[in-house]
């Protein structure tokens, strides 16, 4: 049995998803949406995963993003090291 929900999106605020939709083939747009929806379901919060694919497609977008990272006790320097220069290349 299908179930339909209707998703109402501003074309303002909604933009980039908006752009990302319509770059899919008509006939996997509400596959893509069921992904994303399981996979953040399936997460507790964001992941640093999820800050470097944010960096990755800010920096496509020609966007500079510059960040500290303060080492905590036991974090790997160069890890903090890494992710200062995420934005600034």
């Amino acid at each position: 049995m299908n179930v339909f929900i209707t998703v109402v999106f501003d074309d303002e605020r909604d933009r980039e998803v908006l752009r990302r939709l319509r770059a899919e083939p008509k006939g996997e747009r509400a596959e893509v949406i069921r992904q994303a929806l399981r996979e953040h379901y399936g997460r507790p919060g964001v992941t640093l995963d999820d800050v470097y694919r944010l960096l990755v497609e800010l920096r496509k977008m020609g966007v500079q993003a510059n960040a500290t990272v303060e080492i905590e006790p036991g974090e790997p320097e160069d890890l903090a090291d890494a992710l200062d220069t995420l934005g600034t290349t």
